[in-house]
Formats: C-alpha cells, structure tokens, sequence
C-alpha cells in the first residue's frame, strides 16, 4: 500500500493536504465559486478523521474504549508519537 494507516507512522499530512486541495478544487469547478478557506479546513478535518479512523481499525482499537486503547498502546509500545495519535482521535470523537 502506497499510504498505509496506523497510528504507528508520522500522519501523512502532505498527502492528506494533497487531497485536499484536489476536492476543493473539484468543490470550486462544479459549484463555480471562488476559493474559500473553510472549505479546505473542512476537507482536510473530513479526512484527517478518516485517517484516524482507518487506522483505529489497523492498530485494532477500533473497539476499545479511551482507556482501553492507552492501556494497550502503553504496554506494547514506547513510542509517545503513537500514543498522541490515539488521544488525538479520541479528542475529535468527543467533539462529534
């Protein structure tokens, strides 16, 4: 796979504005509008949490509750990026 998901790489941040810009550039073209910077925060928001969301479900803790993915991630790895990316996507969850 080109762009894998998980927690355990850097998120792809590049590629997700890359998809980005492709959407609001396809949004600007159908809808004959001028360029809108909500439009791209609500895009890459949209698809930062697909990221997260694919990658819950690769590192298996699609299920688990908050407690339940720390407790996991903290006896498997030692890795403090990992573990921010799990309390990243459950931060977003609260806010939906």
């Amino acid at each position: 796979n080109e762009h894998p998901v998980s927690f355990k790489i850097p998120t792809p941040i590049k590629f997700l504005h890359e998809l980005v810009n492709s959407a609001e550039k396809q949004f600007m073209k159908i809808n004959k509008i001028d360029y809108n910077i909500n439009c791209q925060i609500y895009y890459f928001y949209e698809y930062f949490k697909a990221f997260l969301q694919a990658a819950t479900q690769n590192d298996k803790i699609f299920n688990l509750s908050y407690n339940q993915a720390i407790k996991k991630a903290t006896t498997q790895i030692t890795d403090i990026y990992f573990l921010a990316r799990i309390i990243i996507y459950f931060e977003i969850l609260k806010q939906n």
